[in-house]
């Protein structure tokens, strides 16, 4: 199942990879949705992709090498935006040498 999602959630006991919050969802995310609500009463965006995840349609992206950080408060909103500040003046940095 390479490159395949088979279950996602903060209650996962063990994990290959990071769910980044950035999603590209085609309008089957919205059956899976109210399929979701219907069955459960859950009807946020993990419970829809859960529900694709089991049917074998959804799919990882790999982004290894890249910049993400996770933002669930204050604090690590200013440890997001301190982090895309330094490294912008570090591409400023290197255009300028």
């Amino acid at each position: 199942m390479q490159g395949r999602i088979k279950a996602i959630g903060k209650g996962l006991d063990t994990f290959n990879a990071y769910d980044t919050g950035i999603f590209l969802c085609c309008p089957v995310i919205f059956d899976a949705l109210k399929q979701s609500s219907d069955k459960t009463g859950n009807a946020g965006l993990s419970d829809g992709v859960q529900l694709l995840a089991a049917a074998g349609k959804a799919r990882t992206i790999d982004i290894r090498g890249r910049f993400w950080i996770d933002v669930d408060d204050p604090v690590s909103f200013w440890r997001a935006e301190n982090a895309l500040l330094t490294r912008l003046q570090q591409q400023l940095d290197d255009v300028s040498v």
